[in-house]
């Protein structure tokens, strides 16, 4: 990423990350639940 994020300014980088970070808890949450009969890993810890 270099070039590229140094051009950004920490509001913008802030931002991108934030929302690149919840894409990559939707996409867990939802491969968790396909392979944990429905269910997320927060969730089965909280019911063991």
């Amino acid at each position: 990423m270099g070039e590229a994020v140094s051009m950004l300014s920490d509001e913008d980088l802030d931002s991108f990350l934030t929302e690149f970070q919840y894409l990559l808890e939707c996409w867990l949450n939802e491969y968790e639940r396909q392979v944990f009969n429905n269910k997320t890993l927060k969730e089965l810890i909280r019911e063991g």
